[in-house]
Formats: structure tokens, sequence, C-alpha cells
């Protein structure tokens, strides 16, 4: 699957349009992202740029690693989740609220952002 291929993937999972998916990760409701930006993107005819992988990853919860090459964990929060599990000071505090309750506390933090 190519970068395109996930893009399209990301915005017909969660039932949008080009277009309504354009101003999803716009920045303002003046410069909103062009339904043939999006479709560029799609095609593989463009790349976003990183910000707005930074933003879809935001928005949408799927990973900027995996749009963008396919790798790592599909979802954003089973990323922050493997980060954390690699990191020792932080694995104790799993065994103490497991996956699940980490899931929530990265899950809310997210919402947050």
């Amino acid at each position: 699957m190519t970068t395109g291929e996930r893009i399209k993937f990301i915005r017909q999972k969660m039932g949008l349009s080009q277009s309504a998916f354009g101003a999803l990760l716009s920045l303002s409701k003046k410069n909103i992202i062009p339904k043939g930006t999006v479709s560029a993107w799609e095609r593989d005819r463009n790349e976003p740029s990183g910000m707005t992988i930074i933003l879809m990853e935001e928005k949408t919860g799927y990973s900027a690693r995996w749009i963008l090459t396919g790798s790592g964990p599909e979802n954003a929060v089973s990323r922050y989740l493997q980060s954390f599990e690699e990191n020792e000071l932080v694995r104790s505090q799993l065994e103490l609220i497991g996956k699940e309750g980490i899931k929530k506390i990265i899950t809310k933090y997210m919402e947050l952002i």
C-alpha cells in the first residue's frame, strides 16, 4: 500500500469525502485544503507537507509513521503505548495500571491536544 492509498484508506474509514477530509486537515476556514489536493495525495501525485501529516495524525488517530511508510503501529495510541513499553521507568507503571489504563490515559491526552 502506498502513502496515497493509506491516506485514501483513512479518509474512507472515516466516511469523509475528499472535500470534507481537506476541511478537517485545514488550519483555518479561509485556507481549506481543496478536494483536488486530497485527490493528488491519494493518487501519489503529490505528498502532504510534514505539518499536514502531523495534523492527519492528530485528527484521525493514525500514526504519521504508518501513514508515510506503512510500518509500525497503524494507530497513534498503539505507537505511544509501544514507546512506553520500551521505556524501563514506565514499564513498571504499566504493570500497576495495565495496558488498558495506559490506552485510556493516552486517548484522553490526545483529545486534549
